[in-house]
Parts: structure tokens; C-alpha cells; sequence
């Protein structure tokens, strides 16, 4: 132990690269072991990565294809991790691996950050590597780290842009204001939502230097910050703004599990039964607590900044109705920065400072092994609260190569094709056909579902009618179960009725003569998938 605490003593930066290493080998281990296809919005970020990977390499050889540039923003999601993925798989190739490998690059940058702010703000490294170390074994942030998650991005983004602002002076100071800003300005790119998270920090900034009075470094750096935000955020909004608009008002909406509503006692408490859910374990929470509750005891310097961002943030996505533990990453750092400064005279005792590191490295280890990998299956009932937060590698097989070969076999690549698809899976649907389909190359076929209007005209107005179905010469329907609804809004029931009604009708079809099944695919659910071709009058 004197070895190792004399070692940290003289570089500090050997024992964090250890941790870095640690996260960086185990996930890329989980990644080669994984082979189920990205989730729904995971597979429309990577199909977007590979569209930019394309651009890449054709802008490489002197080629500048802009609608391989444009085409991924003709959806909500901003371009800047898409954009960071496609550069990685142009450098090295295109797969999906390496776009999810992205997230474990945010996620390593992520941790550094955590190290270098909780350094700057406690002038401690035993305290930085411990803030370091449970920000590297919080489940449900490993878990993202595994997927192309914009989330993730701006985690990243968010925890560099905090460093800087705490580096400036809270904008003070010219260099350091800029990088907040251009970083800032990154995580906004990366997600819109992200500029909710400044929220906090921009009423803290202004009632902090109203107190002291603005200077007029600080104005003249908030005025040039602003116009770079401005200035790179705008175009995108205003080339998206439409897809922005229908986006709102499907992520407004709650969904079933999530509480609404100001006078429920279960909206307020959602997000603090979370964050024992998914980030702080029940065996490092007592550990957490301990440290908050020293620090809202204790007089620092940056009490007041720190507790704003935590508040702030709470309340804001607690009001928001659409909920979920991604949303408050950034809520994450900060408490772990928080709880660093409430233990730093704590672990100035050597043996306190290496039961505590050596206990949430160990503890992590354990979790992530079992749940991730089944190492210690005996363990796992100890974790039980993490099961379906950290998910384990799968190895079962999903048809999307062949199905993505077939298309291209029978649709005929002279015209553009929309296949209509029914059924929608977790790892079955039309984004994760789509990324196959963009993965090798086929751009003249899509997989798409009936327009937003034309569901809910044929739920409501006639639904024998099946409006939209003649447009597509293609289907993709299954033997029976038809998985989750299209869309995600309150007429779940509604809209799972209608799935049934369309791929009764395309049965019928068949049985008439009218359409035939090209080619069938089993799912590791045993789901049966046809893929049939609708025949013209």
C-alpha cells in the first residue's frame, strides 16, 4: 500500500490512466462479444454516422457529395457525434462497432474532466481519483458508453464546458471563456436539448457578477461566446426546424411509466429513485450521501455554483413530462464533484483514502463483470437493483444482413423504394434495417411506416381503408406479434390495432393472389419476418 500511495504521490496520472484503460479494455471486450444490432434511435444515429462516413471518404478523394452531408440532418437530432462517428469508421472502416466505440470515447474523455474539474476545485489528486473512480463504474453510464448515444456526446461536452467555466472564473477570463463557449456550442450541436443544462449555470453567471459587477472582459467574452454559438447553432435549426417541431410533440409526452404533473409527490422523487437505480449503486449510495452531506455542512468556494447545477437541473427535466435516466447525465459529475470536495479532508489519512478508492474500484469491478459478462453468476442476486440497467453482451442473431442482400436482390435499383414495415422490435424495426441497408451501400430502398397523419386517419376516420398502403410495392410483416407501436404517444393500444389490421390486410392479399412472400427470416424470438411483394393491378 505505501508503494501504491507513494506512486500517486509522485504521478497521480499512472493510477487514472489504469482507470482509463480499465474502461477502455472492458468495453471494447463487451463490444466484440455483443452482436444484436443497435436499439431504435441508436440505429438511426449510427445509419446518420455512416452517412457522414461516406461523405468523408469521398471528400477525401476530392469528391464533395452534399447530399450525403445533409441527408442526416433531415431529422431532429443535431450532427455533431453522428459527424465524430462517421470520421472515426472513415479513418478506419465502416461498421457498426466502431460507431458505437464512440461512446466510450465520450465516456473515457468524460472521466478525465471529472479528474482535472474535481482537481482544480479540491487541489486534492486522492480526492480527483476517487471522483474519477465512481464516475468510471456507474452502471447505466457504462452502459451507454456501449451505443452510439448522443447522450453520451454531450456528457462529454457538458463535463469539458464546466472545466472551462470553472477555469475562466466564471467567464472572466478571455481564453478559457472562449473554449466554454465553443464547447458549450458542441453539446448543443450534438442535441438541442443540451442548452437546457447551461440554464442553471447562465442564472448562476448573472447573479454572480451582479453581486460583484460585470466587467467588461466578462461582457465582451459573453458577447463574442454568444455570436460563436449563435453563429454555428442557427443554420441547423433553421435547415430542421420542421423536424424539431413534430419531434416536441411526441418527446413532450409522457409516457406510461414516467409521473406527471406538479402535485404528484412521485414526479418529484422520479429522478432521486433513479439515481440510486442507475448511477449509484445501493452499495457505494451510504458512501455518496456521506460525502453531500459533509459538503452542504462545510464553507467552499464552489458550494453555491455546484448546488445550483444540481437543483436546476433536477427541476427542469422534473417538470419536463417526457422522462428517463439519460436525461440527467449531466446531474451525474457534479454530484460525484460534490461529494469529492465533502470527503477531501477525509481521505488526507492514507488508509482512509485507499479503503475508499480500492472499495468503489472493486465494488465496480464486480458489478459490471456480473452483469455485464456473468463472471460471478453466484453475485448476481447482490445486483439485482441493476439487472435490467446494465445490459449483458448478446449473441443472438439477427437477420439484417440477409434481409438488406435480399432487398437489393428484388427490388430493382433503377427507382426508389419505401418498404412498408409492420412489425416494430427492439432490435427488428425500420431504423436498424435502415442502418443495414446504408451499411452496404443500398440507397435506393428504404424501410419506413405509414406518414404520422395517415395513422391516426385510419384509426379514426376509416380504418378498413388502410390509406398509404398503396404506395409501396414492398412489405415486411411477421407471423403474429407486430412488437411495439410505431410511434410514441398515448393511442399505444390504438396504433397496435392498427398494425394488426395492416398485416391482416397484407395476408389477405396473399391468400387473393394479389401479393406473394419473397423470403422469410426468424427472429431470435422465433418471430418469422416475410418480406412480400404487393402486386400491381
Amino acid at each position: 500500500m505505501n508503494q501504491f500511495l507513494s506512486r500517486i504521490r509522485k504521478n497521480p496520472f499512472l493510477i487514472l490512466l489504469i482507470v482509463l484503460l480499465h474502461t477502455l479494455i472492458i468495453n471494447i471486450i463487451w463490444l466484440n462479444l455483443n452482436h444484436v444490432p443497435p436499439e431504435w434511435d441508436e440505429a438511426n444515429h449510427t445509419s446518420g454516422a455512416l452517412e457522414y462516413a461516406y461523405f468523408f471518404s469521398q471528400l477525401f478523394h476530392g469528391n464533395i457529395n452534399l447530399g450525403l452531408l445533409l441527408q442526416p440532418l433531415n431529422n431532429p437530432y443535431f450532427p455533431l457525434a453522428k459527424m465524430i462517428a462517421g470520421i472515426m469508421m472513415t479513418l478506419t472502416y465502416p461498421h457498426i462497432t466502431i460507431a458505437q466505440f464512440t461512446g466510450t470515447l465520450f465516456f473515457i474523455g468524460s472521466i478525465f474532466f471529472i479528474y482535472l474539474v474535481t482537481l482544480k476545485m479540491t487541489k486534492s489528486r486522492k480526492s480527483s481519483l476517487v471522483a474519477a473512480a465512481l464516475f468510471a463504474v456507474s452502471p447505466y453510464v457504462i452502459d451507454r458508453s456501449r451505443i452510439l448515444s448522443l447522450d453520451m456526446g454531450v456528457l462529454f461536452f457538458y463535463v469539458s464546458s464546466f472545466y472551462a467555466y470553472v477555469e475562466s472564473e466564471y467567464l472572466q477570463r478571455k481564453k478559457y471563456s472562449i473554449i466554454f463557449f465553443i464547447l458549450t456550442t458542441c453539446a448543443i450541436l450534438t442535441k438541442m436539448q443540451a442548452f437546457t443544462y447551461y440554464v442553471p449555470l447562465a442564472f448562476f453567471t448573472l447573479f454572480y457578477h451582479k453581486k460583484r459587477g460585470f466587467s467588461k472582459q466578462t461582457i465582451a467574452n459573453i458577447i463574442v461566446g454568444f455570436i460563436i454559438t449563435l453563429a454555428c447553432v442557427l443554420p441547423v435549426f433553421i435547415f430542421v426546424h420542421k423536424s424539431l417541431i413534430s419531434y416536441y410533440f411526441i418527446a413532450s409526452k409522457a409516457q406510461f411509466t414516467a409521473p406527471i404533473g406538479l402535485l404528484n409527490l412521485q414526479t418529484w422523487l422520479y429522478y432521486p429513485e433513479q439515481l440510486v437505480h442507475g448511477f449509484f449503486p445501493l452499495y457505494v449510495f451510504p458512501l455518496l450521501a456521506i460525502g453531500l452531506w459533509i459538503f452542504m455542512r462545510n464553507t467552499d468556494k464552489y458550494k453555491k455554483l455546484l448546488i445550483v447545477q444540481i437543483i436546476g437541473i433536477y427541476l427542469i427535466y422534473s417538470y419536463i413530462p417526457n422522462k428517463g435516466l439519460r436525461f440527467i447525465f449531466p446531474i451525474i459529475p457534479i454530484c460525484i464533484i460534490s461529494f469529492a470536495i465533502g470527503i477531501r479532508k477525509l481521505l488526507l489519512k492514507d488508509n482512509v483514502f485507499f479503503m475508499v478508492f480500492f472499495y468503489i474500484l472493486t465494488t465496480g469491478l464486480l458489478i459490471n463483470n456480473t452483469l455485464s459478462f456473468s463472471l460471478f453468476p453466484q453475485l448476481k442476486p447482490l445486483f439485482y437493483y441493476q439487472w435490467n440497467v446494465l445490459r449483458p453482451y448478446q449473441t443472438e442473431f439477427y437477420p439484417l444482413e440477409k434481409l438488406s442482400s435480399d432487398m437489393r436482390k428484388y427490388i430493382d435499383s433503377a427507382q426508389n423504394e419505401r418498404v412498408l414495415m409492420i412489425p416494430n422490435f427492439e432490435y427488428f424495426n425500420i431504423n436498424s434495417i435502415n442502418m443495414y441497408l446504408r451499411l452496404n451501400n443500398v440507397t435506393h430502398i428504404t424501410a419506413t411506416i405509414p406518414k404520422e397523419d395517415t395513422i391516426y386517419t385510419n384509426y379514426f376516420e376509416n380504418r378498413q381503408s388502410l390509406i398509404g398502403l398503396s404506395d409501396h410495392a414492398f412489405a415486411l410483416i411477421s407471423d403474429g406479434d407486430v412488437g411495439s407501436p410505431w410511434l410514441i404517444d398515448l393511442n399505444d393500444v390504438q396504433q397496435l390495432e392498427l398494425q394488426h389490421l395492416y398485416q391482416q390486410h397484407i395476408y389477405a392479399l396473399i391468400e387473393n393472389n394479389k401479393a406473394e412472400i419473397l423470403s422469410s427470416y426468424l427472429l431470435p424470438s422465433h418471430v418469422t419476418i416475410h418480406l412480400v411483394r404487393i402486386k400491381t393491378d
